[in-house]
């Protein structure tokens, strides 16, 4: 989700930061990496569901059905790594952490500086990177809470393929947890897990965000029209003045 990651300390001088849409193109618009301690909270807002990666499956915050997120996307809550953007942490051999930026598509425009006249972190700045701690702080406990899931095969796969008007929306790469009742609670008792508090506080918040997906639908055919309309009103007014 990130393109040009560089450390902190190799930059040049003072630099700006700016909001999420002014970054340009990122994946971080579609899908976004989340902890257990926000999943609770972005769950009224956003589908929280795993993704495949690399590395085996990642909890994340799925925000748009398409990669550039689109109009429309903005909700009062966002993940952590979109408040701490475009920041980031490079784990080192030693399990401690370095401090990464994401140089990608930086307008040409003034932002909020991240420094003050001091050279201190500026408070912007400062807000983005505790955004960050926050996050760094709980990953290994959510990596534990979806890895005790797989081994107890409580994670589906979960591919969506749907037809929003004339347009077909497909994404793969997906998981749910186990959707038949009996099996997932079966399952759960059976480890010895529906006493963990973290893990059902997680599984709660992981159904109830499931209703989101009708937002993300609408979302799509809402931004699809505005498209459409942008188009036809750009060829009216272009033929106009032929």
């Amino acid at each position: 989700m990130y393109v040009n990651l560089r450390e902190v300390h190799e930059i040049e001088g003072a630099f700006d930061l700016y909001g999420e849409m002014e970054y340009g193109d990122r994946e971080l618009r579609q899908a976004v990496p989340l902890v257990v301690r926000e999943a609770f909270t972005l769950a009224r807002f956003y589908p929280v569901i795993w993704r495949r990666m690399s590395l085996g499956l990642e909890l994340v915050a799925l925000r748009s059905l398409v990669p550039d997120g689109g109009p429309g996307m903005d909700r009062p809550v966002r993940p952590l790594l979109v408040e701490a953007f475009p920041f980031a942490a490079a784990e080192t051999a030693d399990a401690q952490h370095v401090l990464m930026i994401d140089q990608t598509a930086i307008p040409a425009y003034a932002g909020l500086p991240a420094f003050t006249a001091h050279g201190e972190a500026s408070h912007e700045m400062q807000r983005r990177i505790n955004a960050l701690q926050v996050f760094l702080h709980d990953r290994a406990k959510t990596r534990a809470l979806t890895q005790t899931l797989l081994s107890h095969d409580l994670l589906d796969p979960w591919d969506v393929d749907l037809t929003i008007d004339d347009q077909r929306v497909a994404l793969t790469g997906l998981a749910i947890v186990t959707r038949d009742p009996g099996t997932r609670w079966h399952r759960l008792r059976e480890a010895k897990l529906d006493g963990d508090i973290d893990l059902v506080r997680l599984l709660v918040a992981h159904d109830l965000s499931l209703f989101k997906m009708q937002e993300l639908v609408h979302q799509h055919r809402t931004a699809r029209v505005r498209v459409i309309d942008d188009a036809a009103s750009f060829i009216a007014q272009a033929e106009l003045h032929l």
